[in-house]
Protein backbone atom coordinates (compact mmCIF):
# COMPACT_ATOMS: atom_id res chain seq x y z
CA UNK A 1 0.00 0.00 0.00
CA UNK A 2 0.94 3.42 -0.83
CA UNK A 3 1.99 6.03 1.73
CA UNK A 4 3.48 9.45 1.78
CA UNK A 5 6.53 7.60 2.93
CA UNK A 6 6.59 4.67 0.56
CA UNK A 7 6.07 3.92 -3.19
CA UNK A 8 5.79 0.71 -4.42
CA UNK A 9 6.67 0.60 -7.71
CA UNK A 10 6.34 -2.79 -9.95
CA UNK A 11 10.17 -3.18 -10.46
CA UNK A 12 9.67 -5.50 -13.91
CA UNK A 13 8.12 -2.68 -15.77
CA UNK A 14 11.50 -1.01 -16.61
CA UNK A 15 11.68 -3.95 -18.79
CA UNK A 16 9.97 -2.46 -21.48
CA UNK A 17 12.06 0.86 -21.52
CA UNK A 18 13.77 0.22 -24.40
CA UNK A 19 15.07 3.58 -24.81
CA UNK A 20 15.67 6.92 -22.64
CA UNK A 21 12.25 7.59 -24.50
CA UNK A 22 10.58 5.09 -22.79
CA UNK A 23 12.27 5.69 -19.66
CA UNK A 24 10.54 9.08 -19.22
CA UNK A 25 7.40 7.97 -20.50
CA UNK A 26 7.42 5.58 -17.35
CA UNK A 27 8.42 8.07 -15.19
CA UNK A 28 5.74 10.63 -16.06
CA UNK A 29 3.15 7.75 -16.21
CA UNK A 30 3.86 6.76 -12.20
CA UNK A 31 4.63 10.10 -10.95
CA UNK A 32 1.06 11.25 -12.55
CA UNK A 33 -0.25 8.98 -9.62
CA UNK A 34 1.42 10.36 -6.76
CA UNK A 35 -0.96 12.30 -4.41
CA UNK A 36 -0.71 16.05 -3.60
CA UNK A 37 0.91 15.72 -0.13
CA UNK A 38 4.58 14.21 -1.91
CA UNK A 39 7.31 17.22 -1.69
CA UNK A 40 9.35 17.74 -4.51
CA UNK A 41 11.64 16.22 -2.72
CA UNK A 42 10.26 12.74 -2.16
CA UNK A 43 9.89 13.38 -6.56
CA UNK A 44 13.45 13.45 -6.77
CA UNK A 45 14.20 10.65 -4.82
CA UNK A 46 11.45 8.72 -6.77
CA UNK A 47 13.54 9.68 -10.05
CA UNK A 48 16.74 8.73 -8.68
CA UNK A 49 15.82 5.65 -7.82
CA UNK A 50 14.21 4.74 -10.93
CA UNK A 51 17.06 5.96 -12.67
CA UNK A 52 19.20 4.21 -10.93
CA UNK A 53 17.35 0.76 -11.67
CA UNK A 54 17.28 1.42 -15.52
CA UNK A 55 20.71 2.30 -15.68
CA UNK A 56 21.80 -1.32 -14.06
CA UNK A 57 19.27 -2.95 -15.51
CA UNK A 58 20.33 -1.27 -19.32
CA UNK A 59 23.13 0.83 -19.83
CA UNK A 60 25.98 -0.55 -17.05
CA UNK A 61 27.83 -3.32 -18.55
CA UNK A 62 27.98 -5.32 -15.46
CA UNK A 63 30.12 -8.55 -14.78
CA UNK A 64 29.13 -11.63 -12.96
CA UNK A 65 32.02 -13.70 -11.40
CA UNK A 66 32.21 -16.66 -9.50
CA UNK A 67 35.03 -17.82 -7.09
CA UNK A 68 35.46 -21.43 -7.92
CA UNK A 69 38.63 -23.08 -5.82
CA UNK A 70 38.03 -26.78 -6.90
CA UNK A 71 40.56 -27.64 -10.00
CA UNK A 72 38.02 -29.82 -11.58
CA UNK A 73 37.57 -28.60 -15.25
CA UNK A 74 34.14 -30.48 -15.68
CA UNK A 75 32.96 -28.86 -12.34
CA UNK A 76 34.01 -25.14 -13.89
CA UNK A 77 32.38 -25.92 -16.99
CA UNK A 78 28.87 -27.07 -15.49
CA UNK A 79 29.12 -23.83 -13.43
CA UNK A 80 29.79 -22.00 -16.76
CA UNK A 81 27.02 -23.56 -18.59
CA UNK A 82 24.34 -22.74 -15.83
CA UNK A 83 25.51 -19.08 -15.42
CA UNK A 84 25.45 -18.89 -19.08
CA UNK A 85 22.16 -20.01 -19.67
CA UNK A 86 20.87 -16.63 -20.88
CA UNK A 87 23.93 -16.11 -23.37
CA UNK A 88 24.92 -17.66 -26.51
CA UNK A 89 25.14 -21.83 -25.58
CA UNK A 90 28.53 -23.17 -25.36
CA UNK A 91 28.73 -27.19 -25.66
CA UNK A 92 31.35 -29.55 -23.61
CA UNK A 93 32.43 -30.03 -27.36
CA UNK A 94 32.80 -26.45 -27.98
CA UNK A 95 35.13 -26.20 -24.48
CA UNK A 96 37.30 -29.13 -26.19
CA UNK A 97 37.69 -27.03 -29.15
CA UNK A 98 38.50 -23.77 -27.59
CA UNK A 99 41.43 -25.85 -25.62
CA UNK A 100 42.22 -27.93 -28.75
CA UNK A 101 42.96 -24.11 -30.29
CA UNK A 102 44.80 -23.19 -27.60
CA UNK A 103 47.24 -25.36 -27.34
CA UNK A 104 47.31 -26.94 -31.18
CA UNK A 105 50.38 -25.22 -33.38
CA UNK A 106 47.88 -25.39 -36.17
CA UNK A 107 44.41 -23.81 -35.94
CA UNK A 108 42.11 -26.44 -34.66
CA UNK A 109 38.77 -24.60 -34.79
CA UNK A 110 39.63 -24.50 -38.94
CA UNK A 111 41.15 -27.36 -39.37
CA UNK A 112 37.83 -29.32 -37.69
CA UNK A 113 35.23 -27.61 -39.06
CA UNK A 114 36.22 -27.89 -42.33
CA UNK A 115 36.44 -31.70 -41.77
CA UNK A 116 32.69 -31.79 -39.99
CA UNK A 117 31.73 -29.78 -43.17
CA UNK A 118 33.22 -32.42 -45.57
CA UNK A 119 31.93 -35.48 -44.04
CA UNK A 120 28.68 -33.87 -43.64
CA UNK A 121 28.40 -31.82 -47.22
CA UNK A 122 31.35 -33.27 -49.47
CA UNK A 123 31.01 -37.52 -49.59
CA UNK A 124 28.96 -39.70 -51.78
CA UNK A 125 25.78 -39.14 -49.44
CA UNK A 126 24.79 -36.06 -47.02
CA UNK A 127 25.73 -37.11 -43.58
CA UNK A 128 25.10 -35.48 -39.84
CA UNK A 129 27.92 -35.23 -37.81
CA UNK A 130 28.56 -33.11 -34.97
CA UNK A 131 31.73 -31.89 -33.31
CA UNK A 132 30.37 -34.11 -30.42
CA UNK A 133 31.00 -37.17 -32.17
CA UNK A 134 34.68 -36.19 -33.49
CA UNK A 135 35.77 -35.32 -29.88
CA UNK A 136 34.24 -38.31 -28.38
CA UNK A 137 36.25 -40.24 -31.73
CA UNK A 138 39.45 -38.50 -31.05
CA UNK A 139 38.95 -39.34 -27.24
CA UNK A 140 38.73 -43.37 -28.38
CA UNK A 141 41.35 -43.16 -31.10
CA UNK A 142 43.90 -41.70 -28.81
CA UNK A 143 43.78 -44.68 -26.26
CA UNK A 144 42.46 -41.94 -23.55
CA UNK A 145 39.52 -42.77 -21.01
CA UNK A 146 36.09 -42.91 -22.74
CA UNK A 147 34.26 -40.70 -20.12
CA UNK A 148 33.89 -37.70 -21.93
CA UNK A 149 35.43 -35.17 -19.77
CA UNK A 150 37.09 -32.36 -19.60
CA UNK A 151 39.84 -33.60 -17.63
CA UNK A 152 40.85 -36.39 -20.06
CA UNK A 153 41.60 -33.60 -22.38
CA UNK A 154 45.43 -32.95 -20.55
CA UNK A 155 48.02 -31.15 -22.41
CA UNK A 156 49.54 -34.49 -23.22
CA UNK A 157 46.33 -36.08 -24.57
CA UNK A 158 45.97 -32.72 -26.83
CA UNK A 159 49.74 -33.38 -27.91
CA UNK A 160 48.60 -36.37 -28.85
CA UNK A 161 45.66 -35.84 -30.52
CA UNK A 162 47.57 -33.30 -32.55
CA UNK A 163 50.52 -35.57 -33.36
CA UNK A 164 48.04 -38.09 -34.93
CA UNK A 165 44.94 -35.88 -36.25
CA UNK A 166 45.99 -36.52 -39.93
CA UNK A 167 45.73 -40.42 -39.16
CA UNK A 168 42.46 -40.16 -37.17
CA UNK A 169 40.62 -37.61 -39.93
CA UNK A 170 41.33 -40.55 -42.68
CA UNK A 171 40.16 -43.11 -40.71
CA UNK A 172 36.66 -41.27 -39.80
CA UNK A 173 36.46 -40.62 -43.35
CA UNK A 174 37.00 -43.87 -44.84
CA UNK A 175 34.45 -45.46 -42.26
CA UNK A 176 31.54 -42.78 -42.87
CA UNK A 177 32.33 -43.33 -46.80
CA UNK A 178 32.34 -47.22 -46.16
CA UNK A 179 29.07 -46.44 -44.03
CA UNK A 180 27.47 -44.41 -46.65
CA UNK A 181 27.93 -47.37 -49.14
CA UNK A 182 25.90 -49.27 -47.00
CA UNK A 183 23.21 -46.92 -47.93
CA UNK A 184 23.32 -45.36 -44.29
CA UNK A 185 23.57 -41.16 -43.91
CA UNK A 186 21.89 -38.60 -42.34
CA UNK A 187 18.26 -39.70 -43.18
CA UNK A 188 18.95 -43.40 -41.43
CA UNK A 189 22.35 -43.74 -39.43
CA UNK A 190 19.67 -43.78 -36.12
CA UNK A 191 23.37 -43.48 -33.82
CA UNK A 192 26.25 -41.71 -35.01
CA UNK A 193 28.37 -43.29 -32.15
CA UNK A 194 27.36 -46.74 -33.28
CA UNK A 195 29.97 -46.15 -36.14
CA UNK A 196 32.73 -45.36 -33.78
CA UNK A 197 34.12 -48.83 -33.45
CA UNK A 198 33.93 -49.20 -36.98
CA UNK A 199 36.65 -46.11 -37.12
CA UNK A 200 39.01 -47.72 -34.40
CA UNK A 201 38.95 -50.61 -36.58
CA UNK A 202 39.76 -49.08 -39.98
CA UNK A 203 42.40 -46.87 -38.10
CA UNK A 204 44.16 -49.46 -37.44
CA UNK A 205 44.51 -50.70 -40.79
CA UNK A 206 45.36 -46.89 -42.55
CA UNK A 207 45.31 -46.93 -46.68
CA UNK A 208 42.50 -49.27 -46.64
CA UNK A 209 39.22 -48.32 -48.03
CA UNK A 210 37.09 -51.04 -47.55
CA UNK A 211 35.70 -50.57 -50.66
CA UNK A 212 38.13 -52.67 -52.41
CA UNK A 213 37.34 -55.78 -54.48
CA UNK A 214 40.30 -57.67 -52.57
CA UNK A 215 39.08 -60.62 -50.59
CA UNK A 216 40.17 -59.03 -47.41
CA UNK A 217 38.02 -55.40 -47.91
CA UNK A 218 35.19 -56.95 -49.60
CA UNK A 219 34.92 -60.14 -46.82
CA UNK A 220 35.62 -57.06 -43.51
CA UNK A 221 33.46 -54.64 -45.21
CA UNK A 222 30.67 -56.96 -45.35
CA UNK A 223 31.09 -58.02 -41.64
CA UNK A 224 31.43 -54.43 -40.34
CA UNK A 225 28.13 -53.65 -42.21
CA UNK A 226 26.38 -57.04 -40.38
CA UNK A 227 27.49 -55.82 -37.24
CA UNK A 228 26.76 -52.23 -37.69
CA UNK A 229 23.08 -52.93 -38.72
CA UNK A 230 22.86 -55.59 -35.98
CA UNK A 231 23.48 -52.75 -33.24
CA UNK A 232 21.50 -50.21 -35.32
CA UNK A 233 18.34 -52.49 -35.51
CA UNK A 234 18.68 -53.41 -31.92
CA UNK A 235 18.86 -50.43 -30.65
CA UNK A 236 22.14 -51.52 -28.97
CA UNK A 237 23.80 -47.65 -28.51
CA UNK A 238 20.33 -46.14 -26.88
CA UNK A 239 22.24 -46.47 -23.61
CA UNK A 240 25.35 -46.97 -21.80
CA UNK A 241 27.11 -45.52 -24.52
CA UNK A 242 30.83 -44.60 -22.70
CA UNK A 243 30.90 -48.17 -21.61
CA UNK A 244 30.07 -49.60 -24.75
CA UNK A 245 32.99 -47.74 -26.70
CA UNK A 246 35.31 -48.66 -24.12
CA UNK A 247 34.47 -52.44 -23.85
CA UNK A 248 34.49 -52.92 -28.06
CA UNK A 249 37.67 -50.76 -27.64
CA UNK A 250 38.71 -53.66 -25.42
CA UNK A 251 37.86 -56.63 -27.48
CA UNK A 252 39.47 -54.50 -30.70
CA UNK A 253 43.02 -54.43 -28.62
CA UNK A 254 42.65 -57.64 -27.07
CA UNK A 255 42.27 -59.20 -30.94
CA UNK A 256 45.14 -57.09 -32.33
CA UNK A 257 46.81 -60.20 -33.82
CA UNK A 258 44.15 -60.57 -35.95
CA UNK A 259 43.66 -58.60 -38.86
CA UNK A 260 39.63 -59.71 -39.42
CA UNK A 261 37.09 -57.46 -38.30
CA UNK A 262 35.88 -59.21 -34.49
CA UNK A 263 32.23 -59.81 -35.29
CA UNK A 264 32.45 -63.36 -33.06
CA UNK A 265 33.98 -61.44 -30.63
CA UNK A 266 32.58 -58.69 -30.30
CA UNK A 267 28.82 -59.49 -30.31
CA UNK A 268 30.28 -61.97 -27.43
CA UNK A 269 30.81 -59.10 -25.45
CA UNK A 270 27.39 -57.12 -25.92
CA UNK A 271 26.03 -60.73 -25.03
CA UNK A 272 27.91 -60.44 -21.54
CA UNK A 273 26.66 -57.10 -21.26
CA UNK A 274 23.31 -58.24 -21.43
CA UNK A 275 22.34 -56.97 -24.76
CA UNK A 276 20.35 -58.93 -28.02
CA UNK A 277 22.79 -59.29 -30.91
CA UNK A 278 20.30 -61.62 -32.70
CA UNK A 279 17.35 -59.93 -34.70
CA UNK A 280 14.35 -60.09 -33.34
CA UNK A 281 12.49 -61.34 -36.45
CA UNK A 282 8.82 -60.74 -35.07
CA UNK A 283 10.01 -56.73 -34.37
CA UNK A 284 12.37 -56.91 -37.77
CA UNK A 285 9.01 -57.81 -40.16
CA UNK A 286 6.72 -55.12 -38.01
CA UNK A 287 8.86 -52.78 -40.20
CA UNK A 288 6.60 -50.18 -42.05
CA UNK A 289 7.26 -47.77 -44.75
CA UNK A 290 9.73 -44.64 -43.68
CA UNK A 291 11.26 -46.57 -40.78
CA UNK A 292 12.29 -49.94 -42.86
CA UNK A 293 15.07 -48.85 -44.56
CA UNK A 294 17.81 -50.37 -42.21
CA UNK A 295 15.58 -53.80 -42.47
CA UNK A 296 15.40 -53.41 -46.26
CA UNK A 297 19.30 -53.10 -46.55
CA UNK A 298 19.87 -56.39 -44.99
CA UNK A 299 18.00 -58.31 -47.51
CA UNK A 300 20.84 -56.77 -50.26
CA UNK A 301 23.73 -58.84 -48.84
CA UNK A 302 25.94 -58.60 -51.51
CA UNK A 303 27.37 -55.98 -54.06
CA UNK A 304 24.46 -54.70 -54.59
CA UNK A 305 24.16 -52.77 -51.31
CA UNK A 306 27.58 -50.65 -52.28
CA UNK A 307 25.61 -49.62 -55.84
CA UNK A 308 21.98 -48.64 -54.54
CA UNK A 309 21.34 -44.86 -54.03
CA UNK A 310 18.02 -46.33 -53.09
CA UNK A 311 14.52 -45.14 -52.46
CA UNK A 312 12.01 -47.66 -50.56
CA UNK A 313 9.46 -48.34 -53.11
CA UNK A 314 5.86 -50.33 -52.84
CA UNK A 315 5.84 -53.46 -55.03
CA UNK A 316 2.07 -52.67 -55.36
CA UNK A 317 1.64 -48.84 -55.85
CA UNK A 318 0.45 -47.14 -52.93
CA UNK A 319 -1.65 -45.47 -55.16
CA UNK A 320 -3.99 -48.70 -56.50
CA UNK A 321 -5.30 -48.94 -52.65
CA UNK A 322 -8.20 -46.68 -52.73
CA UNK A 323 -12.03 -46.34 -55.13
CA UNK A 324 -10.11 -45.17 -57.55
CA UNK A 325 -8.79 -48.51 -58.84
CA UNK A 326 -11.73 -50.59 -59.76
CA UNK A 327 -10.29 -53.50 -58.55
CA UNK A 328 -10.15 -52.11 -55.09
CA UNK A 329 -13.50 -50.89 -55.35
CA UNK A 330 -15.01 -54.07 -56.21
CA UNK A 331 -13.32 -55.70 -53.06
CA UNK A 332 -15.54 -56.93 -49.79
CA UNK A 333 -15.13 -54.20 -46.88
CA UNK A 334 -13.13 -56.98 -44.78
CA UNK A 335 -10.94 -57.25 -47.78
CA UNK A 336 -10.05 -53.63 -47.92
CA UNK A 337 -8.91 -53.15 -44.40
CA UNK A 338 -6.49 -56.41 -44.59
CA UNK A 339 -5.32 -54.81 -48.22
CA UNK A 340 -4.43 -51.44 -46.72
CA UNK A 341 -3.19 -53.34 -43.28
CA UNK A 342 -0.96 -55.12 -45.44
CA UNK A 343 0.33 -52.14 -47.93
CA UNK A 344 2.96 -50.42 -46.05
CA UNK A 345 4.29 -54.17 -44.47
CA UNK A 346 8.02 -54.95 -45.50
CA UNK A 347 6.69 -57.42 -47.44
CA UNK A 348 5.36 -55.01 -50.19
CA UNK A 349 8.70 -52.77 -49.49
CA UNK A 350 11.77 -53.05 -51.78
CA UNK A 351 14.80 -50.27 -52.47
CA UNK A 352 14.47 -49.50 -56.33
CA UNK A 353 17.48 -47.03 -57.83
CA UNK A 354 16.37 -43.85 -58.09
CA UNK A 355 15.77 -44.05 -61.68
CA UNK A 356 14.07 -47.37 -61.93
CA UNK A 357 11.35 -46.18 -58.83
CA UNK A 358 10.78 -42.98 -61.49
CA UNK A 359 10.18 -45.25 -63.82
CA UNK A 360 7.86 -47.28 -62.11
CA UNK A 361 5.49 -45.26 -60.38
CA UNK A 362 1.96 -46.03 -60.28
CA UNK A 363 2.81 -48.52 -63.20
CA UNK A 364 0.90 -52.22 -61.95
CA UNK A 365 3.41 -54.40 -60.60
CA UNK A 366 2.69 -57.47 -63.11
CA UNK A 367 3.37 -55.35 -65.69
CA UNK A 368 6.59 -53.28 -64.86
CA UNK A 369 8.05 -56.57 -63.55
CA UNK A 370 7.93 -57.57 -67.51
CA UNK A 371 10.46 -54.47 -68.29
CA UNK A 372 13.36 -56.23 -65.76
CA UNK A 373 16.07 -58.71 -66.37
CA UNK A 374 15.93 -62.22 -64.93
CA UNK A 375 18.09 -61.67 -61.91
CA UNK A 376 15.60 -58.52 -60.43
CA UNK A 377 13.13 -61.25 -59.23
CA UNK A 378 15.87 -62.50 -57.06
CA UNK A 379 17.70 -59.83 -56.26
CA UNK A 380 14.32 -58.44 -54.36
CA UNK A 381 13.03 -61.68 -53.64
CA UNK A 382 9.71 -61.68 -55.91
CA UNK A 383 7.76 -64.90 -55.86
CA UNK A 384 7.92 -66.71 -59.25
CA UNK A 385 4.31 -67.64 -59.11
CA UNK A 386 3.02 -65.60 -61.71
CA UNK A 387 -0.74 -65.27 -60.59
CA UNK A 388 0.61 -63.80 -56.96
CA UNK A 389 1.39 -60.64 -58.80
CA UNK A 390 -1.73 -59.85 -59.66
CA UNK A 391 -3.51 -57.25 -57.62
CA UNK A 392 -6.84 -59.85 -55.90
CA UNK A 393 -4.04 -61.61 -54.66
CA UNK A 394 -2.06 -59.22 -53.14
CA UNK A 395 -2.60 -61.11 -49.65
CA UNK A 396 -1.06 -64.23 -51.16
CA UNK A 397 1.66 -62.23 -52.32
CA UNK A 398 2.92 -60.58 -49.14
CA UNK A 399 2.17 -63.42 -47.64
CA UNK A 400 4.83 -65.40 -49.69
CA UNK A 401 7.12 -62.86 -50.24
CA UNK A 402 7.45 -62.27 -46.25
CA UNK A 403 8.17 -66.23 -46.09
CA UNK A 404 11.18 -65.55 -48.60
CA UNK A 405 12.52 -62.33 -47.07
CA UNK A 406 12.96 -64.37 -43.54
CA UNK A 407 14.87 -67.37 -45.06
CA UNK A 408 17.14 -64.58 -46.68
CA UNK A 409 17.68 -63.24 -43.44
CA UNK A 410 18.33 -66.31 -41.62
CA UNK A 411 20.51 -67.18 -44.17
CA UNK A 412 22.44 -63.35 -43.85
CA UNK A 413 22.68 -63.57 -40.10
CA UNK A 414 22.69 -67.32 -39.62
CA UNK A 415 20.06 -67.33 -36.81
CA UNK A 416 18.27 -70.38 -35.89
CA UNK A 417 15.38 -68.70 -34.20
CA UNK A 418 11.55 -68.46 -35.35
CA UNK A 419 9.13 -65.85 -35.09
Amino acid sequence: MNTIDHYWFRVGKILDCYDDNAFYKLKDTEEASFTLENSRARENQFERNLWRLYQAIWKDSAISYYVEKDQDYDRVLDIFIRANEGGTELTKAEILMAMLTSKWSNNAKDMIEQFIYRLNNQLDRKNDFSLDFVMRTCLILAGLPVRYRINNFTNQAISDIEKNWDAMRSAMERTVRLVNSFGLDKNNLTSRLAIIPLVYYVYQHPGVSFLGSDPFETQNALRMRRWLLSVLLNNIFGRVQEQLLANTRRVFNENKTEKDFPLQALNAELVRMRFHVDLDERAFMSAVYNGAFLQLSMLYDDDVWRLLPNQQDHIFPKSLFDDSNSDFKKLLPEQKIRYLSLVNRIGNLELLLDHENNAKRATPFHEWIETRDASFRQRHLIPEDETLLRFDNFELFVQAREIMILERLRKVTGADTKV
